[in-house]
């Protein structure tokens, strides 16, 4: 028997009992567990702590509650922010979107719509410059802790796109945020 010749025979013993010990696997023993890929919970609500990114940069605080079925994601907010020169920020949101992975620690986007009130809110016509728009978000961040049913962590970046001006007093009108670093802390 040639060099060539043993070369093949033991390359095609190697091909058959790699292909056997597969054929025995899916016929008689059983698969190992998928890794679980549910969220521990459908329903969250919690607090968020968030940076406002703008010419009068803020710091705020919102409600949040969240829906998680499987991998997509709806999310509501309330969000209430101070900030420099006396700009106040209010944000009620919602968005939709999912989670990119099926895992414990996951990235996700979300999309949606939004009215943001900006200036001196006091819901006083004559207290100073206020503006009102109708924003589209966009936000993508990562989820901490998808499957424990308490205690999920989002950290996650959202820019807003003014979409329509529904209101705007006084001058010199308070500028828009474009950006906000939002962490919640849902339950």
């Amino acid at each position: 028997m040639s060099l060539g010749t043993k070369r093949r025979t033991y390359f095609a013993a190697i091909v058959v009992a790699v292909a056997m010990a597969g054929a025995g696997a899916a016929a008689g023993e059983p698969a190992p567990p998928a890794p679980a890929s549910r969220p521990g919970g459908l329903v969250y609500f919690g607090l968020g702590a968030t940076a406002i990114a703008a010419l009068s940069p803020g710091l705020g605080a919102s409600y949040e509650l969240a829906f998680e079925p499987g991998r997509g994601l709806a999310q509501f907010g309330i969000l209430g922010a101070a900030g420099l020169h006396h700009n106040g920020t209010l944000l009620l949101n919602a968005s939709l979107g999912g989670v990119l992975q099926d895992a414990d620690d996951a990235p996700y986007v979300l999309g949606g719509i939004g009215y943001l009130a900006r200036g001196n809110i006091v819901f006083d016509s004559s207290s100073g410059a206020e503006r009102e728009h109708v924003v589209l978000t966009a936000e993508a961040g990562y989820i901490f802790g998808r499957q424990r049913r308490w205690g999920q962590i989002w950290g996650g970046i959202r820019f807003l796109i003014p979409v329509v001006s529904t209101h705007t007093e006084g001058t010199p009108l308070p500028d828009l945020p474009w950006g906000l670093v939002t962490f919640r802390f849902l339950l």
